[in-house]
């Protein structure tokens, strides 16, 4: 994950904060959007690169290096990748934080989802009605 680095697409939605106020919601774990200059991102499922208490989830600590078993929080219990993992619910704060984004946006743009899992899924239904909502869908031919 070191290494990899944004694409056009990623620059693309940087580029647009400079006349636009641009909140992107990103299901993806990479902090790919922050590298190419997003600097208001909301990741439904969390960040790679940030840890947390595997007893307190509201401990988080930035991490670039590997966690290995043993390494603990301030706490002293063991920390975990900060992501959601399957079968696990989203942090309700970021997901209000994503549906009220929606709710006051002009301009919902839905780029690279099928938009076939919830609750990520419902973000579109919350854009106002008189907003306008754009899709661009990655799918092969």
């Amino acid at each position: 994950m070191k290494e990899v680095v944004p694409n056009k697409a990623h620059e693309l939605i940087a580029s647009i904060q400079d006349k636009f106020d641009v909140t992107v919601v990103t299901q993806n774990v990479d902090d790919l959007h922050e590298k190419a200059g997003s600097n208001k991102v909301i990741h439904l499922q969390g960040e790679l690169f940030k840890v947390r208490s595997t007893a307190d989830e509201n401990l988080v600590y930035d991490c670039k290096k590997d966690l290995i078993l043993g390494s603990a929080c301030d706490k002293g219990s063991q920390l975990r990748p900060h992501i959601v993992w399957f079968g696990e619910e989203l942090d309700d704060t970021n997901l209000k934080a994503a549906n009220k984004a929606a709710m006051e946006c002009n301009l919902c743009v839905i780029i690279g989802s099928s938009l076939q899992v919830y609750p990520a899924n419902q973000i579109p239904s919350y854009v106002h009605e008189n907003s306008k909502i754009g899709y661009c869908l990655n799918r092969p031919f």
